[in-house]
């Protein structure tokens, strides 16, 4: 999914996500496409890359794709949602994940070739869970949407900080 210097994705367990790798659409230099529509690569800024040694509690990342047809035209609804250990206070900024699923398919949401980086993730809602008890792992749990025209594309290739 990524190389050697892109060790900034979260793990998640057995859910529908198996890694993660968020990055601000603000910092995307580049992303190239393949003739079959597939994303090849994706080149980042390095202080746009989410903090390093995230990890997501096992079995609590989740990817969902609603697709409407309303008079002829597509909307589609794109909503991520993964719970991290620890706690984080994320920008209100607009996001791009790179998401390998389970099924070992790899996804990019927040980008499309349609609408390119104008309609990325944005953070619906982050809660903060400080635990019950003092034995409590803290953990956040962060909810982003983004509606754009198509479904999220295939990732082939790499993630390069530059």
């Amino acid at each position: 999914m990524a190389d050697a210097r892109t060790h900034h994705h979260a793990r998640a367990g057995r859910g529908g996500i198996k890694a993660i790798f968020l990055a601000q659409a603000s910092g995307i230099v580049a992303v190239k496409t393949d003739p079959h529509g597939r994303v090849e690569r994706v080149q980042i800024r390095p202080e746009a890359a989410l903090a390093a040694n995230l990890t997501t509690v096992e079995d609590e990342a989740l990817y969902t794709e609603r697709s409407v047809l309303k008079n002829g035209a597509r909307s589609v609804t794109h909503t991520l949602e993964i719970t991290l250990e620890g706690i984080f206070d994320l920008p209100d900024t607009g996001w791009v994940a790179v998401a390998e699923m389970n099924d070992h398919q790899t996804r990019i949401i927040g980008y499309s070739t349609t609408m390119g980086l104008e309609r990325p993730l944005r953070i619906e809602k982050a809660v903060a869970d400080h635990g019950k008890s003092p034995a409590s792992q803290p953990r956040t749990t962060i909810v982003m949407t983004s509606v754009d025209t198509s479904p999220a594309m295939d990732f082939t290739g790499e993630v390069e900080i530059v």
